[in-house]
Parts: structure tokens; sequence; C-alpha cells
């Protein structure tokens, strides 16, 4: 796929957790990520979610923080960070 998502509500939760964290610039970015990149925040979605009950709005920030510093960036990263 294109955009590196396997279907639209992958996109949309993305979308959902990023629009008050990111840039409209850093959100163009996180919607066309690859295929790799797309499932490494896959697989970290539900832990992030799961924490953010307990802590709020801080996780919003770690997750952007990490997709800005792994994410985002157009280099090689590892399967499993």
């Amino acid at each position: 796929m294109r955009e590196g998502f396997r279907n639209q509500h992958q996109r949309a939760v993305l979308e959902t957790l990023f629009k008050d964290t990111l840039t409209p610039a850093e959100t163009k970015q996180v919607m066309s990520m690859d295929i790799e990149k797309a499932s490494i925040i896959e697989e970290r979605l539900p832990n992030m979610i799961r924490w953010m009950d307990r802590h709020g709005p801080v996780a919003l920030r770690a997750l952007s923080c990490t997709m800005r510093h792994t994410g985002c960036q157009m280099r090689a990263i590892p399967t499993r960070l």
C-alpha cells in the first residue's frame, strides 16, 4: 500500500492520537510511513493506550516524541525497538 497502512482503522487511530500533539507536517509524515514503520507503531499502540488510561496526556506527548525520533525519520530502523 502506498501509505503503509493496511486499513483505514489503523490510520484513523493514528490521526486521533496525533491530531493535538503533532504539527500538520509531522502528521503528514506519520500518514506516509512505510509498512515496516507502520507495523512497529501498530505493535506499540495497545500498550501506549493502556498506559494513557493511567497517565492521561503525558502518554500522548511520549508517543509523539517516540514518533518524532523513530517513525517519522527517514532512516532504516530495526524490526523491533
